[in-house]
């Protein structure tokens, strides 16, 4: 039984090492024979972009099992990352982000990193509505950790100015 196990090995070496050929060559023929012979997930250079890591953030993401075991308390965590996230977002009529501006009514995280956020916006009538409850959710599914997010558009309590920041108000010169 070792001499079988030792002869797949060898084919299983060779069959490695011409797939490994045939992702260097890039020849159609070389990527033919790799893909006859055993799966392999590679991208062409030609199809990738060149980046240097030293500049690159590194992203990691925990897996679904480091999930299901985050306790409880990275819930300020998560909701402060995706306060941040939303600081990013402007309104595209009043130079102010949306946080700052007291759009953001509620961020729930709940224990299974699902997240439910309230906004408004300044009028009914707004133009971009769809847009920015989009870049909303966007925001907050890139943080690192959250499943699932819905977001609300909720329109009681109204938005009034009272709802900004004091940054935004000095910003704005109210």
């Amino acid at each position: 039984m070792n001499e079988t196990h030792g002869q797949d090995q060898v084919e299983t070496d060779q069959t490695s090492e011409a797939a490994v050929s045939a992702v260097a060559d890039q020849t159609p023929e070389a990527a033919a024979q790799a893909d006859a012979n055993e799966p392999i997930e590679a991208t062409s250079a030609a199809n990738s972009e060149v980046t240097d890591p030293a500049t690159e953030p590194t992203l990691i993401v925990p897996t679904e099992e480091e999930l299901e075991g985050l306790p409880p308390e990275s819930e300020p965590v998560i909701r402060a990352t995706i306060i941040d996230g939303i600081k990013a977002i402007y309104d595209p009529e009043i130079p102010v982000n949306i946080w700052d501006l007291g759009l953001i009514y509620k961020i729930d995280v709940e224990d299974n990193q699902n997240v439910n956020i309230e906004m408004t916006l300044t009028s009914p009538m707004c133009p971009t509505a769809q847009q920015l409850v989009g870049q909303v959710e966007m925001a907050a599914r890139e943080t690192p950790c959250v499943k699932e997010v819905i977001v609300d558009l909720v329109w009681e309590p109204p938005w009034e100015m009272e709802h900004m920041s004091e940054e935004a108000r000095l910003m704005l010169g109210f």
